[in-house]
């Protein structure tokens, strides 16, 4: 009997230390987290919950339309139409081999009416990019991942998919969008081996609400579900 109770004691203690482990990594990535951000002095951080950015979510709009049947390809091109009936082009390479270092494929997937910006996906050997469009001049502009606007058009954010290959940053880059010149501008990308991105959303036109995990998360190393682990942790930032 009293074999039995050490045992169950052991156990109970060995839960403990590995929840108040998983506690002080949290706290750890979260101060780490607060350093990232606040030492660029272009946002004004707080802590957040779940229950903020599920709610932020809902109540969201994306301004994007997803009209990829307009605008099919043709004998590998992919056609878009810009101001004075002119049109740009981008052609995929005939080989479908994604180890060939010539090897390119576009995708279009839709437009932000709003701006009047095309977006599409561009698959190069190792690695994607993003480009969007000037629905008028036809100007491109590269960014890692697919956007996400603020209210009011006047910033944008994207994580870095290809985080951590090679000497790729992992986080997210955030935009400051010149509505009058029809420019973006990178005002600032996390570039840090800590946690990794997981989703933001938009709260306000400068407000945002970022859910990361710590690498070492045992949600994370194992890969189990990692995105809807408790070890999230959110942060509103207020871009100054």
């Amino acid at each position: 009997m009293k074999k039995i109770f050490y045992l169950i004691f052991v156990l109970w203690i060995t839960s403990c230390t590995n929840s108040n482990k998983n506690e002080q990594q949290q706290a750890n990535l979260s101060d780490s987290l607060m350093v990232d951000i606040k030492s660029n002095n272009i946002f004004d951080v707080e802590d957040a919950t779940e229950t903020d950015f599920l709610n932020d979510e809902k109540k969201y709009n994306p301004n994007f339309i997803s009209d990829t049947l307009n605008y099919k390809k043709q004998s590998n091109k992919l056609i878009l139409p810009i101001s004075n009936n002119k049109t740009v082009i981008y052609i995929d390479t005939l080989s479908p081999e994604s180890e060939s270092t010539d090897y390119r494929i576009y995708n279009y997937l839709g437009h932000f009416p709003e701006i009047g910006y095309y977006i599409i996906l561009a698959g190069f050997y190792e690695y994607a990019s993003y480009y969007l469009i000037d629905v008028n001049t036809g100007k491109e502009t590269e960014i890692l991942g697919f956007p996400k606007f603020s209210t009011q058009q006047s910033y944008l954010i994207n994580i870095n998919e290809m985080g951590g290959m090679g000497d790729e940053l992992i986080g997210y880059q955030i935009w400051k969008f010149n509505k009058k010149e029809k420019s973006f501008i990178k005002i600032f990308e996390f570039d840090q081996f800590e946690w990794y991105p997981i989703d933001f959303i938009w709260e306000n036109d400068n407000t945002a609400i970022i859910k990361v995990i710590s690498f070492k998360s045992k949600d994370y190393k194992d890969g189990i579900d990692y995105k809807n682990s408790k070890d999230c942790v959110y942060k509103r930032l207020k871009i100054k």
